[in-house]
């Protein structure tokens, strides 16, 4: 299980630092949009845990977790949204998904202010 943990770790440092080395560039590029970085990072992510989760048949234990809970998930914790959404749908819970996805981007956006909110009365 340690192990587990810290491949899984590594794939996260991977991640998290290829989403940083992307907005990056992204500002550079495109200086007026700050989300175009996050927004391909969500998307790349998103095509890379499809692509692991078919071929997960194929791969190792170790590849699959570095890949999709460290890489995918340090990338981007949309990727695993994305996926909980398809198994939804693919099963033929669409409503569960569509509650899914309403509540997350709703109360996310809610629970994001609120945290602005509190941030700014604490400082």
């Amino acid at each position: 299980m340690i192990r587990l943990a810290f491949i899984v770790g590594l794939g996260g440092f991977l991640g998290s630092s290829a989403r940083f080395l992307i907005q990056q560039l992204f500002l550079r590029i495109l200086p007026g949009m700050g989300v175009a970085g996050t927004f391909v990072a969500n998307i790349v992510g998103c095509f890379i845990i499809g692509i692991c989760i078919v071929q997960s048949g194929r791969m190792q234990r170790e590849w699959m977790v570095f890949l999709t809970s460290g890489f995918c998930g340090g990338f981007t914790t949309f990727s695993a949204f994305a996926l909980e959404n398809t198994n939804f749908i693919i099963g033929n819970h669409s409503s569960q998904a569509l509650l899914y996805i309403g509540l997350s981007i709703v109360l996310g956006l809610v629970a994001t202010y609120a945290g602005m909110l509190l941030g700014k009365s604490i400082i």
